[in-house]
């Protein structure tokens, strides 16, 4: 795993090595958690966060995954990186991938913990918990609320089929 002076980050390449070989898990699955790595270690930098205790922030971090785009989010960003979430805004990436996301880099903490790279107090029990599962409920409420959105769209659409039909009927009459 390369940072943005594509120099090694000696942790994240120990973590992939162990996703890949002592876990014994797929190259694309390896390649999964290195993208999502990649975004936690981009949006840290970005932000000027040390990544060992940058989890005190996630809900930042769920913000910029949810409405940066990809050339804010990027490799290169397009512009300074700062991301702002106004109403309406179109979500950049969806509920379910986030939570893959955060998943991955939860693990990553956890391995960094196991190996004495991160400081313990930072997935202090329940704490990162807490807050993934803060952050998990936003999403799954945003997702309900897409639901809810998608249904109310059918019904009105349901009900204009049937004013049409009935418009028709008495044409007919």
């Amino acid at each position: 795993m390369l940072d943005d002076e594509l120099a090694v980050v000696p942790e994240a390449d120990a973590f992939l090595r162990h996703v890949r070989f002592g876990r014994d898990q797929a190259e694309l699955t390896t390649h999964a958690y290195a993208g999502h790595i990649a975004f936690y270690l981009r949006w840290c930098v970005r932000t000027g966060r040390d990544w060992r205790t940058a989890a005190a922030d996630l809900a930042l971090f769920v913000t910029w995954l949810r409405y940066g785009s990809k050339e804010t989010t990027g490799i290169e960003p397009s512009s300074s990186g700062l991301v702002l979430a106004v109403p309406g805004a179109g979500h950049a990436r969806g509920a379910a991938r986030i939570e893959n996301v955060l998943t991955d880099v939860r693990q990553f903490l956890c391995h960094g913990i196991t190996v004495k790279t991160v400081p313990g107090e930072v997935l202090a029990p329940g704490l990162l918990r807490s807050r993934l599962n803060d952050a998990i409920e936003t999403l799954v409420d945003d997702v309900r609320q897409w639901n809810i959105q998608s249904r109310t769209e059918e019904a009105e659409r349901k009900l204009l089929h049937s004013l049409q039909a009935a418009v028709k009927k008495r044409r007919r009459v």
